[in-house]
């Protein structure tokens, strides 16, 4: 037999064996090898559809796993000292700007216009924010309740607790000696405010302390788990 042999089809001999050819199983349009696969290069057959392997695709120089599906560090060692882990992969990041809302829980305030660009940083399911807000020239002296921002971009999962968060006022009539501690709520997705006065009790800020003030401003940092 001389020592190339030329075919249009090689069909497998008993059904559902598929055909082998040096070690490599050729099967119901598949490939399957027990040995490595070797090459500087593999590249995509379809344009922008990447290459997947057993559901992870390379893309355009980047990773991206399976829905649902992350990096796994399990194999990592654990060098923490009393904790206790309860993930080790990693299944989302994800970085942005959201739009902040400065309005209240009762009578709202008058005003041209509100807001405030806002960024967040998601790590799994832990999310830091930068929440920057304004409300220009709030007027009247008809509001009133909680002063809060709504729009947080993920609902806080805090198991039935709070988180609290470090922020700032200009602007405002806020007394001075009062302590102020952002402040979201489990399963919300808005920020209030704790007031303190020193050696008092601890009460939400008002909306009272914003009117007839020129665009009173804040910015607060905040982190937590979310859903």
């Amino acid at each position: 037999m001389s020592s190339e042999i030329k075919v249009d089809t090689i069909s497998e001999n008993t059904s559902a064996n598929g055909v082998t050819i040096d070690g490599v199983l050729v099967k119901d349009n598949g490939v399957e090898m027990s040995g490595a696969v070797k090459s500087d290069t593999i590249s995509e057959k379809t344009s922008a559809n990447g290459v997947a392997i057993d559901g992870l695709t390379l893309k355009d120089g980047n990773v991206v796993p399976a829905t649902g599906k992350g990096v796994d560090f399990s194999a990592q060692s654990d060098t923490g000292t009393g904790e206790t882990a309860s993930g080790s992969v990693l299944n989302d990041y994800e970085q942005g700007t959201f739009t902040a809302n400065p309005t209240t829980e009762g009578t709202d305030f008058t005003t041209s216009s509100r807001g405030g660009a806002c960024f967040y940083t998601k790590i799994g399911d832990w999310v830091s924010l930068q929440v920057n807000h304004f409300i220009t020239t709030p007027s009247g002296t008809s509001s009133s309740g909680n002063f809060v921002i709504t729009g947080m971009p993920f609902v806080c999962n805090a198991s039935g607790n709070s988180v609290v968060g470090a922020c700032s006022f200009g602007r405002t009539t806020i007394p001075t000696g009062v302590q102020i501690m952002a402040i979201i709520y489990d399963n919300e997705s808005k920020m209030r405010f704790a007031s303190t006065v020193s050696g008092g009790a601890t009460s939400h800020l008002q909306a009272e302390g914003f009117e007839g003030n020129v665009t009173p401003f804040g910015q607060a940092f905040i982190s937590y788990s979310c859903d």
